[in-house]
């Protein structure tokens, strides 16, 4: 796991997941490492009142 990947989440491994994925699935591992480097959740996106869509939603989309 990238070091800056555990210093952003809370990253919990059940039975070498992670070794079995990034020796199996390279490309698809990379994929999944290069979107949590670049996606950040913000309180302020979700702490916002209102009916409609989050501002994440929005974002996402």
């Amino acid at each position: 796991m990238p070091p800056e990947l555990v210093e952003l989440y809370d990253i919990r491994e059940w039975r070498n997941g992670l070794a079995i994925l990034s020796a199996a699935r390279p490309d698809e591992w990379a994929d999944i490492v290069t979107v949590l480097s670049k996606f950040r959740l913000l309180n302020s996106e979700i702490a916002t009142p209102g009916g409609r869509k989050s501002k994440v939603a929005d974002r996402l989309d």
